[in-house]
This record gives C-alpha cells, sequence and structure tokens, in this order.
C-alpha cells in the first residue's frame, strides 16, 4: 500500500499569504515519514480563490525530490492536448520522472461554461486528448485530425522521462468512467465521497471491463483518495475535522457533487462510517485494512481543508508517518 496526501489549495483570509508555504513544509515532512505521493486538483470560479493546477504542481516538484507529484485531477476537456503534454513532459523531466497524471470530465457547469466547452463534448474531448496524450509523449511526430483537435506534423520535445510516458489515471464513479479508465487509462481513480461499499463494487466493475479490454486485472492500479484525520483519540480526530469538512461537503453539495446530497452533508455520524477513515492509529489502520483487501494499492488521504490550521495537519501528517505507514511497509 502506497500513501499519498491532497495538499490545500483553497485560500482562506487566514492563509492567503501562506498557502504556499505551509504547503512547502508538508512536503518535507511527507518525504521525512516516507510518504509516496503529494496530490491537487483543478478548481475554477471559486470564491474565496484556489491555487492554479499546473503552476502549483511545478512548484511542489521544485520544493520536493522524491515525492511523486499528481494531479488528481485536471480538467482535461477544459484544455489543447498539446499545452498539457508540453507542461507534463517539462514536469517530469523537473522532477526527474515523477508525474502522475489524473485526468477528469468536471463536473461544474460554471467552470464548462467559463471555458467554452459544453458539457456534452467533455467526453469525447478527453478521450481524444488522453489518446493524443500518449502520442504526442511517445511519437516524434504527429499527425491527426479527430473531432476536437487537429495537427500536421507537430511534436513534443523533450520527452518525459518517464517511459513510454507518465502513467495517466482516468478519474471518475459513474460507471462509463470507470469502464474508460479500463479501456484507455494506466489506472481508474476513486474520488473521497464515496462510501466503501461503492468502491468495493465499483472495483469488481473495474476488473470485469479490464478482463473484456484484453488486460490482466492483477495488474490493475486502483488510487482512492479518502478524507482523514489521525490523532491521539477519537475524539480528538473528530473534534479537528469535523467543523472544516462539514463546511467543504455543504459547498460540494451546492455545487452538485453526484455523491454528496445536503442532507449526507451534514450527515457526519453516517459518512464517518463508511467513508471518511478518523480515529487514532488502530482505527485508522483498520479501515485501510478493508481497502487493501479490496484491491487498493494507493490511497491518498485529505488531511486539511479550508480554515484548519497548518500545526493540525502537520501533527496528523508525522502521527499517520509514525503508526501508520511503518505497519504497511511490514506487510
Amino acid at each position: 500500500m502506497r500513501f499519498g496526501i491532497f495538499n490545500l489549495q483553497y485560500y482562506t483570509s487566514e492563509t492567503q499569504l501562506t498557502l504556499f508555504d505551509d504547503v512547502a513544509v508538508q512536503l518535507q515532512l511527507m518525504e521525512k515519514y516516507g510518504y509516496y505521493s503529494s496530490f491537487i486538483g483543478e478548481r475554477h470560479l471559486y470564491e474565496d480563490g484556489f491555487l492554479e493546477l499546473m503552476t502549483t504542481m511545478t512548484a511542489m516538484a521544485a520544493k520536493s525530490k522524491k515525492l511523486k507529484i499528481g494531479s488528481n485531477v485536471i480538467l482535461l476537456p477544459l484544455y489543447n492536448p498539446l499545452l498539457v503534454a508540453e507542461w507534463g513532459a517539462t514536469l517530469d523531466r523537473i522532477s526527474k520522472g515523477r508525474l502522475i497524471l489524473g485526468v477528469g470530465l468536471g463536473y461544474r457547469l460554471e467552470e464548462l461554461e467559463a471555458y467554452g466547452i459544453s458539457p456534452k463534448e467533455r467526453v469525447s474531448r478527453l478521450e481524444e486528448a488522453v489518446m493524443l496524450l500518449r502520442r504526442f509523449w511517445s511519437e516524434l511526430r504527429v499527425t491527426h485530425s479527430g473531432k476536437h483537435f487537429n495537427y500536421n506534423d507537430v511534436y513534443v520535445s523533450p520527452k518525459p522521462i518517464q517511459k513510454p510516458h507518465p502513467p495517466i489515471y482516468i478519474g471518475g464513479e459513474a460507471k462509463g468512467a470507470i469502464s474508460r479508465a479500463a479501456r484507455i487509462g494506466d489506472g481508474w481513480s476513486a474520488a473521497s465521497a464515496s462510501t466503501e461499499s461503492f468502491i468495493e463494487d465499483a472495483i469488481g466493475f473495474y476488473r470485469e471491463k479490464l478482463r473484456e479490454y484484453g488486460k490482466d486485472p492483477s495488474q490493475e492500479k486502483i488510487l482512492l483518495m479518502r478524507e482523514a484525520y489521525i490523532a491521539r483519540d477519537h475524539e480528538t480526530a473528530r473534534r479537528i475535522l469535523e467543523p472544516h469538512l462539514t463546511n467543504l461537503y455543504w459547498n460540494y453539495a451546492k455545487w452538485g457533487n453526484p455523491h454528496i446530497t445536503a442532507m449526507e452533508a451534514i450527515d457526519f455520524d453516517k459518512r464517518e462510517e463508511d467513508t471518511f477513515i478518523v480515529g487514532n492509529s488502530d482505527e485508522c489502520i483498520g479501515k485501510v485494512e478493508k481497502y487493501k483487501k479490496m484491491g487498493v494499492d494507493h490511497l491518498v488521504l485529505r488531511f486539511q481543508f479550508p480554515g484548519m490550521s497548518q500545526e493540525d495537519t502537520l501533527e496528523a501528517i508525522k502521527l499517520w508517518g509514525e503508526k501508520v505507514i511503518p505497519y504497511f511497509k511490514e506487510r
């Protein structure tokens, strides 16, 4: 089991001058305690502000030495894939082969509309772009005439360090998205709001689709993101996490996240039981064991939420690194 952290990008009035400085300190602590990866996501038109993905990932690569640096996810339909290919190749070079590219469709209409993208074109744009990324990263020159993109004898240079290219994970929880991950992805990325039972069923479906597309399910790559907090005791973990996470989930419900209704956003007890990882080290290890048995091989944790202090975040990173990571390294 590999462990990563999804680092904070949300601005608040308290963090707007220190947000990336805080992330840089977190990266150093993560490397000290043996974390495998650091991820961020993409959001636009967020009221308080949100660090832009490409610039932030590049800065994170410069502030770290060993961690994989990943997107979970970049909203690929918004972009010309040639731009993403050039940026990704450059980042893979700068980081000496540490890029993981997670891609997704996006679900907020205001983001798509602001970029001039029809929601009906999300899937076809993403699929064409993934195909082109592979070609740009592995072929000397590319000529392509497609539904959305056309190129005549173009190329990306230099190429990425990773061969044949950096891994591309496909995000999403709809059956179409999971099937797409099996068909065109190097792995599937499951979102933080999906329940344990959903994940178990979805992994079974993913394996079926891998076999259907002639791929070996034993080579599957499954990245799961979870909201989490670890402390010396359960009461402390919940006290620190609950107000900040509940506020964020209210926003998710407002934005139309398919996994979160308004009632679910405020039902912390239910979410803690079937989605979140909260508690002392034994409780957290027990939850992780469940996901490991399901087939998850890469668990990405979100320890920090808007308004949460840097001190509380660093304490969780440290405690997980002391108690949980060593446990799974021995097994």
